[in-house]
């Protein structure tokens, strides 16, 4: 499923560089998306409505296998894998006006890892027995710990789309990436 993902996202981006600027994109998807609470996504065609519409904290470059900053400015991974520090840009809303904070993000986490939710996307972070952790710094500082290590925790988080903790429409306001 990644490979085929990874394929789609290559597509797409492909299409986005010759895209004119203020032009129009348009593009097809075989099916219908099951869903669109980002937590829940498991089929291609929500994965891919996620990854044009939702706000993640920071994205893998599909070319250079590289993170690049997207909602955090910065993060760092530390205690062997098992704990990651983002620092959140300031000043960003969703689409119904609600301010982006670090709120947000630990909301989002606590979704993602509710095992009632059965989250594929939570499935990747689980690491052992307990519960994730996640500690606001500041307001635009958030550690999220987890039980045990996770390989390629930075990584994950390219899937992660953020939601708002704030919104009355909650599971599906997600933060559009740009800024």
């Amino acid at each position: 499923m990644r490979l085929r993902l990874a394929c789609i996202v290559a597509v797409i981006l492909s299409a986005v560089a010759v895209a004119q600027s203020g032009g129009e994109l348009r593009f097809c998807i075989h099916s219908e998306p099951k869903t669109l609470n980002p937590v829940l996504m498991s089929d291609d065609a929500s994965e891919t409505v996620r990854y044009l519409t939702g706000g993640v904290l920071m994205r893998l470059n599909r070319m250079t296998q590289d993170l690049q900053p997207e909602l955090a400015t910065s993060w760092k991974v530390s205690d062997a894998g098992r704990s990651i520090t983002f620092q959140v840009r300031e000043g960003l809303r969703f689409s119904d006006g609600t301010p982006f904070t670090v709120e947000d993000v630990a909301y989002t986490m606590q979704q993602l890892m509710d095992p009632n939710l059965h989250s594929p996307t939570g499935d990747e972070f689980r690491s052992g027995e307990g519960k994730v952790e996640t500690k606001i710094l500041s307001k635009n500082r958030i550690a999220i710990t987890f039980p045990a290590p996770v390989a390629g925790l930075d990584k994950l988080f390219d899937q992660v789309a953020i939601m708002s903790a704030k919104s009355p429409q909650r599971k599906w306001r997600c933060l559009a990436p740009s800024m």
